[in-house]
């Protein structure tokens, strides 16, 4: 999974969560009921504390997949090496302090 994909998984747009995905399962049911619905919302602060560990969580997961992708990269240059002998374990366990 790359960093955009992410992004677009735990990121997505108003636009995006107003568009519904599926039909609706009652035909009657329409915009005036859904307004009359009540829903639980926690206070401001309470959503704006969550939102700073949602970006946190956030933040860390692109750092992590940038990892991710440098192991990667550092792998497929070092393991051809490895398998052809050009590169020797030994030496760099010697060198390791």
């Amino acid at each position: 999974m790359d960093m955009a994909e992410i992004a677009a998984w735990y990121r997505p747009g108003c636009a995006r969560l107003a568009r519904p995905t599926t039909p609706i399962a009652v035909a009657h049911l329409g915009d005036t009921h859904i307004r009359t619905i009540d829903v639980a919302v926690p206070p401001g602060t309470t959503r704006f504390q969550i939102g700073i560990q949602l970006d946190t969580m956030f933040d860390l997961t692109i750092h992590l997949c940038r990892q991710i992708s440098v192991f990667r990269r550092i792998r497929d240059l070092i393991l051809p090496r490895l398998m052809c002998g050009a590169l020797s374990v030994a030496a760099a366990e010697v060198a390791a302090p």
